[in-house]
């Protein structure tokens, strides 16, 4: 199913124009034949786009043959296209109509019949065009910190908050959400890593009047990127109605999905952190002081609230 938004709107990781002759070379030659032609130059891009292993957090997710999940911001479909290999029915919603017909043509192609497509107005105002109670799992994954940023007003955060709001809204009793999204205070920010949406250093780590006057001054626009500590997505989504909230820590990140580790279970994460460091005994010297680095935090319990990204299981109670 597609809706008559507006065909016009252009947002994702390829240009316009290496979209459209995408689509032009999916349909003559198949999906990955056509990937690989355009993008030949940006090997990197292929291997994201293709692999399904960035969704392996649905093993996190009660979803059956008979659930029903709603994919937000689904791009080009690796996530939606994972899950419908488990699922009763995928709906794959998105604000770019360019990237819903390659989600189509790719599960054309991959004989996947149960995704929905239905282009969607961005969440920043708040609203998703289905009835209550209509998804057993929803995702966000790469999506809660854009929430806001097309506009001046209100805050992002209100966005925010009204956007999980109507989540919860569609969500079933008992439904899940699973959020993949950054640590405001993650450590390599810390060393000087750039914000990877505004491309500034140190943004996400000042206050927020502050990040917004640095924005202003450097990029000319107002910091909207919203992303949260441990804490502040708890608060968050607390606030929201959802319960049963637990974090996870996506390794190599939430984009690149390797390893999950619950961030509940200390023991668990130590093992696999002692683990790694062993593995990385031989390795570069800045992997073995990164893995000396998490072992240390670990050891003062502070690498949950430092850790690089998130992922985020909550629950509707029933």
């Amino acid at each position: 199913m597609m809706s008559g938004k507006d065909k016009n709107f252009f947002w994702g990781l390829l240009s316009k124009e290496e979209m459209e002759r995408m689509l032009g070379l999916a349909a003559a030659h198949g999906y990955r034949d056509a990937m690989v032609r355009v993008l030949e130059e940006k090997e990197y891009l292929v291997r994201y786009a293709l692999d399904e292993g960035r969704a392996d957090f649905k093993y996190l997710l009660p979803i059956t043959l008979k659930s029903r999940v709603l994919d937000i911001g689904c791009g080009l479909g690796s996530v939606s296209i994972s899950i419908a290999r488990n699922a009763g029915f995928v709906c794959s919603i998105d604000p770019c109509h360019a990237s819903l017909e390659f989600v189509a043509l790719r599960a054309h192609q991959e004989n996947i019949r149960n995704i929905g497509i239905m282009q969607c107005e961005v969440l920043d105002h708040g609203r998703l065009p289905f009835r209550s109670s209509s998804f057993d799992v929803v995702i966000l994954n790469g999506v809660l910190e854009w929430i806001g940023s097309s506009l001046t007003e209100p805050p992002a955060e209100i966005c925010q908050f009204k956007a999980l709001k109507e989540i919860f809204r569609v969500l079933k009793p008992g439904g899940s959400l699973y959020i993949g999204i950054e640590n405001r205070y993650g450590y390599p920010l810390f060393l000087g890593q750039r914000d990877g949406h505004t491309k500034l250093r140190f943004v996400t780590l000042l206050p927020r009047k502050i990040a917004n006057l640095y924005s202003i001054l450097v990029r000319r626009i107002p910091f909207r990127n919203y992303t949260y500590s441990y804490c502040g997505y708890s608060r968050l989504l607390e606030n929201v109605g959802y319960s049963s909230i637990r974090f996870f820590c996506p390794l190599a990140s939430y984009q690149t999905l390797e390893y999950m580790l619950p961030l509940d279970r200390r023991d668990i994460f130590r093992y696999f952190l002692k683990r790694i460091a062993v593995y990385h005994k031989g390795g570069s010297l800045k992997a073995r002081c990164r893995s000396c680095l998490a072992m240390f935090l670990s050891f003062c319990g502070l690498y949950k609230y430092l850790v690089p990204s998130f992922g985020i299981v909550a629950r509707v109670e029933k």
